[in-house]
């Protein structure tokens, strides 16, 4: 076994072993092997891995395998892939290996890769050939018989300088090209009756000669009378013809009738236009009946074959002396014009004048409509454009979204289109064309676009500023949302005094000697001690003070015991027939005033003068006075009434009544100011102050104000 194994190893690397000598060797073309029955003698095959049978290289080439590819052993051509066996080897075609090989026709020419081939030289087509022929297989001269396009002919076999001129429909470059004599746009012409050159079988240009041309006029030249209009050829030359001459000549169509003749021809008689006849209307080169097909103008049509009264209307362009004589409806200058979207006609696709149909701009309400996009509206109902409105459920009019925004008294929920804020309802803002956005000063805090922003956040306390920032209140005090900032109101009686939020409104200003109805307004001052009572404070002077200046904060300043101008009181001037030691109330003589206290002065506290209220006459007077300096300063008046109501918790503080306010009251206002001002004057002929609001209880028996 071992034996047999040896040789045929050396038998299967021997094509290599000589391809590689062959090769380092030079170009001589490798000795086939001689076929190797394989290992045991089998049958050699192409797939068995071995070169063997008449293979050139392993399982290819030889005439039974398949050709070898390139770099393989080959013996011929056939055995490569490529179709080129070079040296012994499978190589690529080139178009200068001086072989006939690839796809060439011959050696190095024609075929898809290479240049085309010389005269004489091999080819499969036309392509193939330098001179653009090829004939029974082989590249030739352009002749002018060879049925091909070359050389200088402008068509096949025809024109150019050699060859005879083309017959009409066949290319050329001159007139010279062509047997016509007349080269139009690069093509033969045939030879016509109009085309300015003497051709064909014309006697002379364009007219005789009996090929469909018109006869010749005076002075053409003729064969026979045929050619001449005037039907007169006289020495080859046309001569001059008559209209009753009992011929058909000159420019005639038939005897003395037609062309330049007056005289027109009857039903039947040739003519070769309508001109030529009575009817205007010429058939088949006879005279017919005028109809709106025959092709003329004639009969009562306004152009060929249309307008009038018998014929359809005419088209854009077309001669017309009357609208109705146009498709269009529109006869401007003695012709149809084309419909638009601006004559006052409903014409072309309109379905309204000048409105609808796709082209023209959308129908207003009222005018006739196919589609709902006719109409200005979006709304054709019964073939009739509809007035737009806000509740027909079409986006029209100014709308910003359906029915709603611009025009609308409806606003744009959110999500609908919009151009501006204003198309949105209030609580939302147009954000990129659409209501989206939140206006300022609203949030859509329940995330639920149907009621849109709903809450206002520049109060909404749980909300203040933005959707859930809440705010907290303190002691003896509400939280509050100012323009989206949160805040805290004290209740009636309690301030926030120390501005620190989070102790609340620490402060009871109707009782705190520190912060007396309002913060930083003390109770104190010299020789005298301060409480504060409803807002208000009361300073208790010492002994041989007193407060004349009605200011809590200078305390009890005035020593009435030595001070002549304050002499047991406040306001009490003494002279020399009177001393400051006394509490007693001396009076009768003019400048002994009275003293207070001494109980004969109807208003001992308040201002005998009838003018404003004086802090300090009284304690409620002095509350109000703190926290509204008018009611002092100025007048008391109804304000300053209400402010007593709640600062001294009254239920009737009517300093004025009902009847004038500011001043003194009239005794005939009022039952009850009547009966007061009769036991005291001073409240009708002064001023009503506290002292005769006091006097409603006693003298009225009144609790509530008259």
């Amino acid at each position: 076994m071992r034996t047999h194994l040896v040789p045929s190893a050396l038998r299967r690397i021997a094509p290599f072993a000589l391809f590689l000598i062959v090769a380092g060797c030079g170009p001589t073309k490798p000795d086939p092997l001689p076929p190797d029955p394989g290992p045991g003698g089998e049958t050699p095959s192409c797939t068995d891995h071995v070169r063997n049978g008449k293979e050139t290289d392993v399982d290819c080439g030889g005439g039974i395998c398949s050709p070898c590819v390139t770099g393989k052993a080959c013996a011929a051509d056939p055995d490569c892939t490529s179709g080129y066996c070079a040296d012994g080897v499978c190589s690529v075609p080139s178009c200068d290996d001086g072989i006939r090989n690839g796809t060439e026709s011959d050696v190095d020419c024609g075929g898809a890769e290479c240049p085309p081939c010389a005269d004489g030289k091999s080819c499969t087509g036309n392509a193939e050939c330098v001179s653009g022929t090829c004939a029974q297989g082989v590249c030739t001269t352009p002749s002018c018989t060879d049925e091909i396009k070359n050389g200088d002919e402008t068509d096949i076999d025809c024109g150019g300088p050699g060859c005879e001129r083309c017959v009409p429909g066949k290319s050329c470059h001159s007139d010279a090209d062509c047997q016509s004599g007349n080269c139009d746009n690069g093509v033969c012409a045939a030879p016509s009756c109009t085309d300015g050159l003497k051709n064909g079988m014309e006697t002379d240009v364009d007219c005789g000669g009996g090929a469909g041309c018109g006869p010749c006029t005076l002075g053409q030249a003729c064969s026979n009378a045929t050619d001449c209009d005037t039907g007169i050829c006289t020495n080859g030359v046309c001569a001059v013809p008559s209209c009753t001459d009992g011929l058909k000549n000159g420019s005639e169509t038939d005897v003395d009738c037609g062309g330049t003749c007056t005289a027109k021809c009857d039903l039947g008689q040739a003519c070769t236009t309508g001109l030529d006849c009575q009817s205007g209307n010429c058939s088949g080169g006879v005279c017919a009946a005028a109809n709106c097909m025959d092709g003329a103008k004639n009969g009562g049509e306004t152009d060929v074959d249309c307008g009038g009264p018998a014929c359809p209307a005419c088209g854009d362009g077309k001669a017309c002396t009357a609208s109705g004589d146009c498709a269009s409806g529109v006869c401007t200058g003695g012709a149809c014009q084309p419909a638009s979207c601006t004559d006052g006609v409903k014409n072309g696709n309109e379905t309204d004048v000048d409105c609808g149909g796709g082209t023209c701009p959308a129908c207003a309400a009222n005018r006739a409509c196919v589609n709902p996009s006719d109409c200005q509206s979006l709304l054709c109902t019964g073939n009739i454009c509809q007035a737009a409105s806000c509740t027909d459920g079409v986006k029209n009019g100014n709308e910003a979204d359906v029915d709603c925004g611009a025009g609308c008294p409806q606003k744009c929920a959110w999500g609908k289109s919009c151009s501006s804020n204003a198309d949105c309802i209030a609580t939302v803002d147009c954000a990129g064309g659409t209501c989206s956005a939140c206006a300022a000063g609203r949030g859509d805090c329940n995330s639920d676009v149907s009621d849109g922003c709903e809450v206002n956040t520049a109060t909404d306390v749980n909300h203040c500023g933005a959707c859930n920032h809440g705010c907290t209140g303190g002691a003896n005090g509400a939280p509050v949302c100012n323009g989206g900032l949160c805040g805290m109101i004290c209740n009636v009686g309690f301030a926030n005094c120390d501005s620190d939020p989070s102790n609340g409104c620490e402060s009871n200003v109707l009782v705190d000697a520190n912060n007396c109805g309002t913060c930083g307004n003390a109770c104190s001052g010299p020789h005298a001690t301060g409480t504060c009572n409803n807002a208000s404070c009361v300073v208790t002077c010492d002994t041989g003070f007193a407060n004349c200046d009605s200011s809590a904060a200078t305390g009890c300043e005035v020593n009435i015991t030595s001070d002549l101008n304050n002499c047991g009181g406040c306001g009490v001037s003494v002279d020399d027939g009177n001393s400051c030691t006394t509490d007693t109330c001396l009076a009768g003589t003019p400048n002994h005033a009275p003293i207070p206290g001494c109980g004969m002065c109807a208003h001992p506290v308040c201002s005998p003068t009838g003018g404003p209220l004086t802090s300090g006459c009284d304690s409620c007077a002095t509350q109000v006075c703190a926290v509204d300096p008018y009611c002092c300063n100025t007048d008391w008046d109804e304000q300053c009434v209400s402010e007593a109501n709640g600062l001294c918790g009254l239920s009737c503080a009517c300093a004025h009544s009902i009847c004038s306010a500011g001043s003194a009251l009239n005794d005939t206002c009022d039952v009850c100011v009547s009966l007061i001002c009769d036991e005291d004057s001073y409240c009708c002929t002064n001023q009503w102050d506290s002292q005769c609001v006091d006097e409603v209880d006693l003298v009225c028996g009144l609790t509530i104000c008259p």
